[in-house]
């Protein structure tokens, strides 16, 4: 039952917070010429308060680059706390501060000039 429930709010998240493609092409019907759109580029970072954080795993799970796992350490409550994995894969989307019940997650962003 708990891996149904975990399921669901995976595919919740997913849906509700995933950030979608940066960069697409349109090509009008009546002409040859292509537009292309892009969006603006964002590099992200996490600041986690290690002691405070229960290792819950929400983060991990609400994550869309999956940069965030549980750290195999432990703080000094005993939990295994979160920490990012790949910190070059985050964008700032905030997802892991929104779920995170105890708000031990601070989450920085900024744009990346091209």
């Amino acid at each position: 039952m708990a891996a149904k429930s975990q399921t669901s709010l995976q595919d919740w998240i997913f849906k509700y917070t995933f950030i979608p493609c940066i960069f697409f092409r349109y090509r009008s019907k009546n002409s040859n010429y292509i537009i292309n759109f892009s969006m603006a580029k964002f590099k992200g970072a996490i600041v986690v308060d290690n002691e405070k954080c229960k290792g819950c795993g929400l983060c991990v799970v609400a994550c869309p680059t999956k940069v965030i796992e549980l750290n195999p350490n432990v703080n000094g409550k005993g939990y295994h706390y979160a920490w990012m994995k790949n910190p070059d894969g985050c964008i700032g989307c905030a997802s892991c501060g929104l779920v995170c019940p105890d708000s031990v997650i601070s989450v920085y962003k900024m744009s990346v000039e091209s």
